[in-house]
């Protein structure tokens, strides 16, 4: 099995590729079902995961990123999870 490069474009190996983005920000933040489900069942195997995780937390994002939510580049926990 290869390791995949931080340099590579991960994203293309992403298990969420080609899918609707909407469903790791605001459909997730709308719908606590929504986002656990896409953590889990999206992010849980991805192969990428780790890397995702590192460039939403380096960019300040928000929404799920690497099966974790994130605002401002923070890991969100406890009541504030969507």
């Amino acid at each position: 099995m290869s390791s995949i490069s931080i340099n590579a474009p991960w994203k293309d190996f992403a298990a969420c590729a080609g899918m609707n983005t909407e469903i790791f920000f605001d459909m997730a933040e709308a719908d606590p079902i929504i986002s656990q489900t896409v953590r889990q069942s999206v992010c849980g195997n991805c192969p990428v995961q780790d890397i995702c995780l590192e460039a939403g937390i380096e960019n300040k994002e928000w929404g799920i990123w690497g099966g974790e939510e994130l605002k401002n580049g923070q890991v969100v926990t406890g009541p504030d999870v969507y």
